[in-house]
């Protein structure tokens, strides 16, 4: 899949000219935060360096965090370990896509022993409630599948930034895709993975969440009697509208390439993808 172009626009922002890039380049969605988890907002290009396979490259593109035109799917856990959550889902989820950004677009993907869609693109934002009222929990889960599935489809967004938001345990134990073909994909397309995760903790496979999300620079947002699934939902918003972009030219060596991410000399976090794989 051809990596995003870098027309950097807001989420719920007006929408701005996009900029022109080549598409050989590699795309790097950087969210950085001080040591208290604050978003670090008055960095510019000077202030980072990326590292290629542990060598410094030169960042060809720059943009701060007025965030992008985002192609975002998002993911829902509907087998028999959802029961807890489905209505938090339905209450909170049809608000979420109703604010995203003009310039964006979304999905709703279901799972349990198959995955479908429920809500497509340009489908009316009044139709997500009635789709997700019906949906039941049931059966066993085919996460990998969803996943590999929604990789697929939020590639046909052809906008800025590709990103999934995945509701779930973690457990998978149906699928015919493995959690290799789940990282292959990721490292390949370069999408971000956003994971909510639903029911008791004990039974949370983080594991497989804490590990997708940190290869492809998403995170893992944890529910609890404080924090909702709408709570979890805006803090994902507020994530991706915060993100710096850069951009550098690909490997031509086939393999997998790690990156690292630094702004040297300043007491922050960064987070960002891990590498990227040329085939």
């Amino acid at each position: 899949m051809t990596p995003a172009a870098a027309a950097l626009l807001a989420l719920a922002l007006p929408l701005q000219a996009p900029i022109e890039v080549d598409v050989n380049l590699v795309n790097i969605f950087a969210t950085v935060q001080d040591l208290d988890g604050g978003f670090v907002d008055d960095l510019g290009v000077e202030d980072f360096q990326v590292l290629e396979d542990g060598r410094e490259v030169s960042i060809q593109l720059f943009e701060r965090h007025d965030a992008l035109r985002t192609a975002l799917g998002v993911l829902v856990d509907n087998s028999g370990s959802s029961s807890e959550v489905l209505r938090s889902v339905r209450a909170a989820l049809p608000e979420f896509v109703r604010r995203l950004g003009a310039a964006d677009r979304a999905f709703v993907m279901s799972f349990a022993a198959g995955a479908r869609v429920i809500h497509d693109f340009g489908d009316a934002d009044a139709n997500l409630a009635p789709a997700l009222d019906a949906l039941r929990p049931f059966g066993t889960s085919v996460l990998f599948d969803a996943l590999v599935s929604g990789i697929d489809k939020v590639g046909e967004g052809a906008l800025d930034r590709q990103t999934l938001i995945v509701m779930t345990d973690g457990v998978d134990n149906r699928s015919q895709r493995s959690w290799a073909d789940v990282v292959r994909r990721a490292e390949m397309d370069r999408v971000l993975l956003y994971f909510i995760a639903i029911g008791p903790g004990i039974l949370v496979d983080r594991h497989t969440l804490e590990g997708l999300a940190s290869m492809t620079g998403g995170r893992v947002v944890f529910l609890g009697r404080e924090r909702t699934v709408a709570d979890a939902l805006d803090e994902i918003r507020d994530d991706l509208a915060r993100q710096y972009y850069l951009a550098y030219h690909a490997s031509v060596d086939a393999g997998y390439h790690t990156i690292e991410v630094r702004v040297p000399g300043r007491p922050v976090r960064v987070r960002a993808r891990d590498g990227y794989r040329v085939e």
